[in-house]
C-alpha cells in the first residue's frame, strides 16, 4: 500500500465527484438552497407565462429572457455552491482509503 498523501496533494487532487460528496460550509449551503429555489421559482414563472401566451394572453418576451437568466444563475450559484468544500471537516485519513478502495476495484481486485 502507498504511504498516504499530503493533505495539499488530496486537495489539489480531489474529482468532482469528491467534491460533491464531501462537506460544505454552512455559508455555501445556505447559498446552495437560495440558488435551488431562485432556479425553481424562476422554472415555475416561465411556466405560468406559456400558460398564458397559450391561452392567447399577451405575455413581455422580457418575461421569458429575465426567467431563463435567473434560471441559469440560480443553477451556477447552487452548484458551485456545492462543490466548495470545508476542509476543516474533511476526514483526510477516509477519503484516501476511499480512494484506495476504488483504485483496487478498478483493477479488479474485488469481484
Amino acid at each position: 500500500m502507498k504511504s498516504f498523501p499530503s493533505i495539499s496533494e488530496l486537495k489539489e487532487s480531489l474529482t468532482t465527484q469528491e467534491r460533491w460528496n464531501l462537506p460544505t460550509s454552512k455559508y455555501f449551503q445556505t447559498l446552495e438552497k437560495a440558488g435551488v429555489w431562485i432556479a425553481i421559482l424562476s422554472a415555475v414563472l416561465a411556466s405560468i407565462a406559456h400558460a398564458l401566451a397559450d391561452n392567447s394572453v399577451p405575455v413581455p418576451a422580457l418575461l421569458d429572457w429575465l426567467c431563463a437568466i435567473v434560471g441559469v444563475a440560480g443553477t451556477v450559484v447552487a452548484t458551485l455552491s456545492k462543490l466548495t468544500v470545508d476542509f476543516e471537516q474533511v476526514d483526510w485519513q477516509k477519503l484516501h482509503q476511499q480512494r484506495e478502495i476504488a483504485h483496487q476495484r478498478s483493477l479488479g481486485y474485488f469481484k
